[in-house]
């Protein structure tokens, strides 16, 4: 007659093939998990880069009104911070300006934009990862005697863009970023050289740049 057994023997005296193979089950697992997590989590960066600035018709001869006139291309940067829920999702936080000359040492000129960006990849595996994003936020336009006393000239702004990511480690990744935006200002006297002037309009920005995100 055969012996009974219990099922209990095989639990508390597991072959070393079982062992061995609960123990690789676990570890591709946790590896899974591993690439999993570091798919998404919160990023930081910082980007530097140039851009172009076309100031309707209206708002630009009321700054002339007032003695001023800006050159459309100028030098910038941006700050951005975020969460990547997944390659199609992530939700950003982005501060960028652009440091505008006027031709005048005494008027200094600056535009800058808050904005909140989504932002997807078409890629979800690979080095080089292509992109699209569209934001909404706030902007201003500002010109004063310097950089510190700035008279400002608040709106919305909508931007759409693209670009290219590249995952230089798990850490940090390279990016280049191209954006077009338009901006509605709100009508505000503001004070100019040449006295109080009312100004109006709206404004189209081409910028691009290059940042590096770290990556929690």
């Amino acid at each position: 007659m055969t012996p009974r057994t219990s099922p209990l023997d095989s639990i508390h005296r597991p072959s070393p093939r079982t062992t061995i193979g609960a123990l690789a089950l676990g570890l591709l697992s946790l590896v899974a998990g591993t690439a999993s997590a570091a798919s998404s989590g919160f990023h930081v960066g910082l980007g530097f880069g140039a851009g172009h600035l076309d100031l309707s018709d209206q708002l630009e001869s009321g700054l002339a009104a007032g003695g001023v006139t800006l050159d459309p291309d100028a030098g910038g940067g941006y700050l951005r911070a975020g969460y990547t829920f997944n390659p199609q999702l992530q939700l950003d936080l982005v501060f960028s300006g652009l440091d505008l000359e006027t031709g005048d040492p005494d008027v200094a000129a600056a535009y800058g934009e808050a904005r909140l960006e989504v932002l997807s990849q078409f890629r979800s595996e690979g080095a080089v990862r292509p992109y699209v994003a569209g934001s909404v936020g706030g902007a201003f336009l500002g010109i004063g005697p310097d950089d510190d006393d700035l008279h400002e000239l608040e709106g919305s702004v909508a931007s759409f863009g693209g670009g290219l990511d590249f995952e230089v480690s798990r850490r940090w990744t390279l990016g280049f970023d191209y954006r077009y935006g338009v901006t509605s200002f709100e009508r505000k006297d503001i004070d100019l050289p040449l006295g109080e002037v009312e100004l109006d309009g709206s404004a189209t920005s081409h910028t691009w740049g290059a940042r590096f995100d770290f990556n929690f």
